[in-house]
């Protein structure tokens, strides 16, 4: 390394000079404590969820170590009980019911009949679960669930675990599934269905509560965040008194000169010897000194970097980023960024960057390759960001939805109570307007969460793309939205008001591409795939309907078109009037809801044009009755965990005619309707901490068969609306509830022919 040494000045030694440096030292302990605590964090929920896995996978082998030994025994045989019935699956083994000598009756358990009696014992005292299943169950009730088909189609592709991090019935769980590989002692129960040893049978899954070890888990880490901190106010502490203790021998500066070049001269061996790239520059921005790292960072040798300045090496697409580092450095003293540099062989490393002032005009960098953590960064940050987006924003859009309640409800009521002329009116009509603002926010936010719901039907795509580009027409005068219709357009199977929100999305979206000024195409065809690779995925091979918008607008930099459909990313400045964030993480939500593909195709200064690809349906049409406002003098009970989602509900039916009832929980409403039968019942899906919806309508089916009952929620969980409709439950109405939308609901279900139970 070339040594160039700075000319010495007088504020290097000066008290205040001390001072200034203790600060930064300050700063970087300060960045190191806090780079550790978040360290800590990471590898607490890492270390956490290892610790879950390791229980499942305990878990797994006693209950195979537990099978293997009843399939190596062929079996066991007990006497028949209430609970333990011969087995009708293993009516095909000549001896599985036999008789002792003594003429005691016993009957055959296989592996599987024991195993999963035992896990039933188990989960009961202990809350972890077990499945034993297979695509081709001796046992209709072993079939997969569809998390659990998932795994065992993976199976046949070679993988040998399959574990997921999800929740089950609103609480934390792991679910880990191997696969179960026949032997030779297996064959005397499942030898009929085809299956040679060797070959995957099916499955074996547990299930195993986390909740206990995320509390462990935040525990250790508050201790280690408190130890962290006092370990910081020490380092604190010490930097203090060392400060203190320099600016006294500042004072002696003719005595610590020997000292201080021996301190370079170690500080030089450190440079040369560094495993990360050290540049030193001028004032300027010029390189007056590099390491050896620092040439094997760039490609280029050491008289080549001293005679570049920093701006020839950095890639321009980040060369604001540097730029503000820069100033940074010069106006505090320290600096800490990521960018992109230049290699001489015209390659480009992503660099972490942390740079300290030597003087005034001398500035340090330490520059490390992270282009592969970044790139693995990346992937990982985009899932979680996801995930973490959709949970907040269910919680939130369901607090939202009960809250709304009555600012969407009341205010029809209050106008009842004033002459048409009151100027009350005006300020209701803000309320509604504003209210109806709120909870498009909320179903931007259930849609994104993907924890929204909505009845699938089948729908004429061109009826939703007329009526959404009128509306927006209607809006905006300036921005020409033309479409161009497939006469005989493939029907397809959703839900039309997502559909609608998802068009109504990308139409602002262009129209802040073109800010505010020039055309929009939307065009429908039918399209056929053929295995297409698209900008997010691929489109499988198979018919679909093709929707097209396309605008005339600025395009989409190559940089941030990965970003786009993440939650609450915009690229509006600070001075226009920002959205949501949420308007292209909703559209890709609805296209998944769908079964659909989104892909785009832009140019910068061009335009961008957006693809979406719906699967076909071969249904057709249904034209529903209009009810509009129509109610009725049956009785009607209120079922839902909030008052005031009670009081709103309540209302909304009386003034519809019909007699209403309420109650706060399922155990009450199962207890009120043995003394007092009802015709409807309004039933809250999510009502913590007692029975949901579901349980609570199957208890209710014990008294009356053929209840009739609607379904209410801000969100729901869907696997557990499919459970509820399949038991009977007529619709599923979102929260907030208007008096049209309940009006008609009710009077649906009400209407509908009652089921005859035989």
């Amino acid at each position: 390394m070339r040594h160039v040494r700075s000319e010495p000045g007088k504020d290097r030694n000066h008290p205040l000079a001390v001072a200034k440096y203790a600060v930064l030292l300050a700063a970087a302990w300060t960045l190191l404590v806090i780079s550790l605590a978040l360290w800590i964090a990471l590898h607490e929920m890492q270390k956490t969820r290892e610790l879950v896995r390791n229980e499942a996978r305990t878990h797994f082998l006693k209950d195979q170590a537990f099978r293997y030994w009843g399939a190596a025994h062929g079996g066991v045989y007990v006497p028949p009980t209430d609970h333990t019935l011969p087995n009708p699956y293993l009516s095909h083994i000549p001896d599985r019911d036999i008789v002792t000598t003594e003429g005691k009756k016993l009957t055959l358990m296989n592996p599987a009949y024991m195993i999963r009696q035992t896990m039933e014992d188990y989960e009961e005292q202990y809350g972890a679960m077990g499945h034993l299943t297979s695509l081709k169950p001796l046992r209709p009730k072993n079939a997969p669930d569809e998390w659990e088909r998932t795994a065992l189609e993976s199976f046949d592709r070679g993988n040998t675990e399959v574990n997921e991090f999800t929740e089950i019935d609103g609480k934390p769980y792991l679910r880990l599934m191997r696969p179960v590989i026949v032997k030779t002692t297996c064959l005397k129960c499942h030898g009929h269905q085809g299956y040679k040893e060797g070959d995957v049978r099916g499955g074996f899954g547990v299930s195993i509560p986390a909740g206990a070890y995320y509390a462990a888990a935040h525990d250790e880490l508050v201790e280690h965040t408190l130890a962290l901190g006092l370990l910081w106010l020490l380092g604190l502490a010490a930097l203090a008194i060392g400060a203190r203790n320099i600016r006294g021998r500042v004072r002696e500066r003719n005595r610590a000169e020997e000292a201080l070049r021996d301190s370079e001269a170690k500080f030089r061996t450190y440079i040369s010897s560094a495993p990360d790239g050290i540049f030193i520059a001028d004032a300027k921005g010029h390189y007056v000194e590099v390491n050896q790292a620092a040439c094997d960072l760039t490609g280029y040798s050491e008289p080549e970097l001293t005679n570049m300045a920093i701006s020839d090496i950095i890639d321009p697409e980040t060369y604001n980023e540097a730029l503000e580092s820069f100033e940074n450095l010069r106006k505090r003293g320290i600096a800490k960024t990521e960018f992109r540099l230049k290699c001489k062989d015209g390659s480009i490393a992503w660099t972490s960057l942390d740079a300290v002032a030597l003087s005034e005009n001398r500035f340090m960098a330490f520059c490390t390759d992270i282009s592969e953590t970044k790139r693995l960064q990346e992937l990982e940050a985009r899932a979680a960001r996801l995930e973490l987006a959709g949970t907040i924003a269910g919680q939130v859009a369901h607090d939202f939805n009960n809250l709304l309640a009555p600012i969407m409800a009341y205010p029809e009521f209050i106008r009842d109570e004033f002459p048409r002329d009151h100027k009350a009116h005006a300020y209701l009509d803000s309320i509604e307007e504003a209210a109806k603002k709120i909870s498009e926010i909320s179903q931007d936010l259930l849609t994104m969460g993907r924890r929204g719901h909505y009845n699938q039907e089948v729908i004429d795509l061109n009826r939703v793309v007329l009526q959404t580009a009128l509306d927006i027409q209607s809006r905006i005068k300036t921005v020409t939205v033309k479409t161009d219709l497939c006469d005989d357009l493939m029907k397809i199977k959703g839900g039309s008001a997502q559909i609608h929100r998802m068009l109504t999305n990308l139409l602002v979206n262009a129209q802040d591409a073109m800010q505010n000024i020039g055309q929009v195409t939307i065009k429908t065809e039918n399209y056929y795939a053929d295995d297409t690779s698209v900008a997010f995925d691929r489109v499988p091979r198979g018919e679909y309907v093709k929707l097209t918008v396309s605008d005339n607008g600025c395009g989409i930099p190559d940089d941030i078109i990965q970003k786009i459909l993440d939650p609450f990313f915009s690229t509006k400045s600070a001075d226009k009037k920002c959205g949501s964030g949420l308007g292209l993480s909703v559209v890709d939500a609805v296209v998944k809801d769908h079964g659909g593909y989104l892909d785009l195709e832009t140019k910068l200064g061009k335009g961008t044009s957006f693809y979406v690809y719906f699967p076909i349906t071969r249904g057709s049409l249904d034209e529903k009755p209009s009810y509009e406002s129509i109610g009725g003098n049956e009785t009607v009970l209120v079922i839902d965990d909030d008052e005031v989602q009670r009081n709103v509900s309540t209302n909304l039916l009386k003034k519809l005619g019909y007699e209403t009832s309420a109650v706060e929980s399922g155990e009450k409403a199962i207890k009120f309707l043995r003394e007092n039968p009802q015709d409807l019942l309004i039933l809250d899906m999510v009502m913590p901490p007692g029975m949901d919806g579901t349980e609570t309508y199957r208890r209710i089916l014990d008294i009356n068969p053929n209840q009739k009952a609607i379904i209410v929620s801000g969100f729901s969980e869907s696997d557990r609306v499919r459970e509820a409709q399949a038991l009977g439950i007529g619709a599923f109405v979102k929260k907030p509830l208007t008096k049209k939308a309940i009006a008609v609901a009710v009077r649906e279900e009400l209407d509908r022919q009652a089921k005859v139970m035989v």
